[in-house]
């Protein structure tokens, strides 16, 4: 049959569920994949590759079909929304809660003044969209995030280098080299002292940042627990890129040295990100 039509998308679909169902999982993604490669503009086979690539811990792999898909389909929320119900099958956080009574009394659920809106998920589909190659694959962090914002009390925010779009809307932002408009703090958060007050925010946020500051991190958490009375960061953790220094083989040995030793509330590791909530007294 393949031999007949070696460029027929379904045969190689069929091929793909046989070798599957047969054990032999290496055969099975290859032709799944050249299912993809020769429509790629076909969702469901898009999403069948994406679950078993997943079901195989190659979940890297299907976020690079799928950012190829979305840019040749940048109108298709389904697919994109079907994507993302699969991945969140199989990313799943944990959650260790190290201060049980500070969290207690830290997530009222009081809420925030109506101009700090938090991002919803289908602004994340829109920069999804716009921005590929930076939102793919960071939805299940911002979503735990996201989750942990709503149930903290906060008045005021504090959002160092945020990509594109701070996580939440109204926030005071702090960068040096943003295509972000209207950031409030134009200064490189490595370089201390920082030009704000003591304690004038509530809460900081650094997700993705810290591994980027050179050798400052401590004493750029030293300025984060100087202005804000806690902060939510996040970090890549354990991850096996030699090629990326920046970002390679960074510990939990590591992440407590750059935040000065501080326990944190509560730690959450998804995606192979470490998230950690700080109170300062």
């Amino acid at each position: 049959m393949l031999a007949r039509e070696p460029e027929n998308n379904s045969v190689h679909e069929q091929l793909g569920k046989v070798y599957w169902d047969a054990g032999d999982h290496g055969r099975a993604i290859e032709h799944l994949t050249a299912a993809c490669e020769l429509c790629p503009d076909k969702a469901g086979t898009l999403l069948n590759l994406t679950l078993r690539l997943n079901q195989l811990g190659m979940m890297n792999r299907g976020r690079a079909h799928f950012r190829e898909y979305i840019k040749r389909n940048p109108g298709d929320r389904e697919t994109q929304r079907r994507w993302h119900e699969i991945n969140d099958r199989f990313d799943k956080a944990t959650v260790e809660l190290i201060q049980p009574d500070v969290a207690e009394k830290l997530f009222t659920g009081k809420g925030r003044p109506e101009n700090l809106r938090l991002m919803t998920f289908e602004e994340y589909l829109e920069l999804e969209v716009a921005i590929p190659q930076y939102y793919i694959g960071r939805w299940q962090y911002y979503r735990q995030i996201l989750d942990l914002l709503s149930r903290l009390t906060f008045n005021s925010v504090l959002e160092l280098g945020p990509y594109h779009k701070p996580i939440i809307t109204g926030a005071d932002t702090m960068d040096f080299n943003s295509k972000l408009p209207g950031i409030t703090y134009y200064h490189n958060g490595a370089q201390v002292p920082w030009p704000i007050s003591g304690k004038v925010y509530d809460l900081f946020i650094g997700m993705q940042v810290w591994e980027h500051l050179k050798g400052g991190q401590r004493d750029t958490f030293g300025e984060v627990m100087r202005t804000s009375k806690m902060a939510l960061l996040s970090f890549p953790l354990n991850w096996n890129c030699p090629e990326n220094p920046v970002h390679h083989h960074i510990t939990r040995e590591q992440i407590a040295c750059w935040t000065l030793e501080t326990t944190p509330v509560l730690t959450i590791t998804v995606s192979a990100r470490l998230i950690a909530l700080y109170l300062f007294s």
